[in-house]
């Protein structure tokens, strides 16, 4: 009895929620660091059947969000919903829209004093996107964008996970320009269900400088080697 009760109190709070809970065609992040650690966020979110009058879509970067905008007439705003962060999107003469284009600037976004791990100079970047809104997201992607000085030199970890059997890797990594960047990719995320990327890079100079150092040390120990197995009668 107090089960049923339970559930039955959970279903009145949820209820409301799942009834306006919509479905995706696909939403795309795009985020591009510099240096400093200040970032250019685009967020975009695409309908295939519905059209909005307004919209919540999760937001789960780090970081102080100093300039917000959208086009195409529309107003986009940083919300908190129960401590959930969101961007609120609405158009300014209250007509409906299929799709909307959130630009944002973000300040400390990534901070490489304190973010350095003790890895041969690697710095270490982990991300998830939860989805608290939409029912389901048919296409989801977040592409991370390296300062040019920097590379990525693995990735340790991904949600979904990269197996041998899968048929397709979750993740992609590329170069823009002269920008490295890891895409994460998903498809058909439901209500509730998260996706995660760790990836560490570093910069391109640091890793020809420990390239030589080990080349360097390398060719020393055969020296050394190819010394010590000289027959007695040679030296």
């Amino acid at each position: 009895m107090i089960k049923i009760k339970s559930f039955f109190i959970i279903s009145l709070f949820l209820f409301p929620f799942i009834l306006n809970a919509q479905v995706i065609k696909s939403l795309n992040e795009n985020l591009k660091f510099d240096e400093s650690g200040n970032a250019e966020l685009n967020v975009i979110v695409k309908s295939d059947k519905s059209y909005f009058k307004e919209i919540l879509i999760p937001f789960n970067f780090k970081g102080d969000i100093k300039e917000i905008k959208s086009d195409n007439g529309l107003i986009a705003k940083n919300i908190t919903i129960q401590g959930i962060n969101y961007l609120y999107v609405t158009k300014k003469d209250s007509g409906s829209f299929k799709e909307c284009n959130v630009q944002l600037k973000i300040e400390k976004y990534f901070d490489f004093s304190k973010e350095q791990i003790e890895d041969y100079g690697n710095y270490l970047i982990k991300y998830r996107f939860i989805n608290t809104r939409f029912a389901k997201i048919d296409k989801y992607s977040v592409k991370i964008i390296l300062p040019k000085k920097f590379n990525i030199t693995s990735v340790d970890e991904s949600i979904p996970k990269a197996t041998e059997d899968s048929p397709k890797s979750p993740f992609v990594l590329g170069k823009e320009k002269d920008n490295y960047f890891v895409e994460l990719l998903g498809d058909n995320v439901k209500l509730g269900e998260n996706l995660f990327i760790k990836f560490r890079f570093k910069e391109n100079n640091r890793s020809l400088l420990l390239g030589l150092l080990l080349g360097a040390v390398a060719i020393g120990y055969l020296i050394i080697f190819r010394d010590l197995r000289k027959p007695k009668a040679e030296k």
